[in-house]
């Protein structure tokens, strides 16, 4: 049974996907410069916690700070606050929290996507709550595609890299086209 509008719970998302990976390649995905980079952001850079950058083959730790760069005009940072091998991994984001809980499940691997502490306000839940929810399903998704096919779905020109956010207008509803 679903919760009204008035009990769900905006401040946190959660989703969870299956992979048909072993853990250890799906938990690089996410805590590597490569990994990130085939399903997730065009750039990402780790740096210590004297804010140095590390170099691409060189794994985070907790404490870590990252910077992602996305193929669109948006780029963020945040920092690491647990890093437990094959296991769990905690970031802030943009003044959230996201967590990712990695377990084998039969033959595949289950990953569960905690995207927390998003703001309660009613006019937030589209931008903050569906928003988030939107695109990590996209990334989640695009994830499988490079594991099981090695295609990444995020088109290369960039001016069409958006069509995950909530509030995107297609190219044919925008004025001159």
């Amino acid at each position: 049974m679903f919760d009204s509008p008035s009990t769900y719970d905006w401040t946190q998302a959660e989703l969870t996907y299956y992979y048909d990976a072993h853990i250890a390649r799906v938990f690089n995905a996410w805590t590597s410069v490569a990994g990130l980079e085939s399903f997730l952001v065009q750039r990402c850079v780790f740096m210590n916690e004297r804010g140095e950058g590390k170099p691409d083959a060189t794994p985070p730790v907790a404490g870590d700070r990252y910077q992602w760069y996305f193929q669109h005009d948006y780029q963020t940072e945040g920092l690491i606050t647990v890093l437990e091998d094959r296991q769990r991994l905690v970031f802030t984001l943009e003044g959230t929290i996201v967590t990712l809980l990695f377990r084998p499940v039969k033959q595949v691997t289950e990953l569960r996507l905690i995207h927390s502490l998003l703001p309660d306000a009613p006019e937030d839940h589209v931008m903050w709550h569906l928003n988030w929810r939107s695109c990590w399903t996209f990334f989640l998704t695009n994830l499988a595609a490079v594991i099981t096919t090695g295609r990444d779905l995020r088109l290369a020109d960039n001016s069409l890299a958006l069509p995950v956010r909530v509030d995107f207008k297609p190219l044919s509803a925008q004025p001159g086209n």
